[in-house]
């Protein structure tokens, strides 16, 4: 499948991996695939998503809205998407589609590891513990 989505880091990050060329369907595809991995992701704090576009080939410019509506760009849970491995073409359409959602953080990283390590530290998804008052 074009279009794959996974749980990462227990119930903390959707994983999402681009590879060769996608097609419409694809993505009727994915929206089931969402739906399963969302089922048990907490609702009560923020979340981060992994756009991997390292091994994607070719994705048409008509297929640009439905990519709007993938869970990380419609679920108000995610506020940081970190995108791996996107080529300058790749980068400004992240960016356009976090600019129509003012909603989350984009980030770009070149591999996995540096991205998982983002969002092990992002405040948007861990945020520092609640300072309590001593008497």
């Amino acid at each position: 499948m074009p279009i794959s989505v996974e749980t990462l880091t227990s119930d903390t990050c959707l994983y999402y991996r681009f590879t060769g060329h996608v097609r419409l369907d694809d993505f009727d595809a994915l929206h089931a695939a969402e739906e399963s991995a969302c089922a048990d992701l907490p609702g009560d704090r923020c979340l981060g998503a992994i756009a991997d576009f390292s091994a994607l080939e070719t994705i048409g410019a008509p297929l640009f809205p439905r990519l709007q509506h993938m869970r990380l760009m419609t679920d108000a849970r995610f506020g940081v998407v970190v995108v791996i491995g996107a080529n300058s073409y790749l980068r400004a359409l992240a960016i356009s589609l976090g600019l129509t959602s003012g909603t989350r953080d984009f980030i770009f990283r070149q591999t996995l590891d540096e991205a998982l390590a983002v969002l092990r530290t992002h405040p948007r998804v861990n945020p520092a513990p609640p300072v309590t008052a001593s008497h």
